[in-house]
């Protein structure tokens, strides 16, 4: 894959850490990276660590809801840490923050998203 998005597993949670914007080039990696990890099947939680994006437009919030959707008709969970107050801002002005928790930490993030559904 690309130099945007890298990934390690943490027990049973994918974390992808992506770096750079996520734009309409940004944002199909994503989709491709994740796609491919999760669809291998081996876990139903993600955490987007978002400490090295800048920048994201409506292809990079599609592509972070799609991976949302999926994991959510499985029954999984995500998490999204690390996101600068710019990036922050824009999530919760498109109401992400609504679906996703917004981490500050990675700690944090894989907190959550190992905790029972509610």
């Amino acid at each position: 894959m690309g130099r945007l998005v890298k990934h390690e597993r943490r027990g049973e949670v994918l974390v992808l850490q992506v770096n750079g914007e996520l734009d309409l080039k940004g944002a199909q990696e994503l989709r491709t990276h994740a796609e491919k990890l999760l669809g291998e099947g081996r876990t139903r939680r993600l955490v987007l660590d978002l400490t090295g994006v800048g920048f994201i437009d409506s292809s990079g919030l599609s592509a972070i809801l799609g991976r949302y959707r999926h994991l959510h008709e499985l029954g999984g969970r995500m998490a999204v840490c690390g996101a600068s107050a710019r990036v922050t801002a824009l999530l919760e002005m498109a109401g992400v923050s609504r679906l996703i928790p917004l981490c500050a930490s990675l700690a944090e993030a894989l907190a959550c998203v190992k905790e029972p559904p509610a």
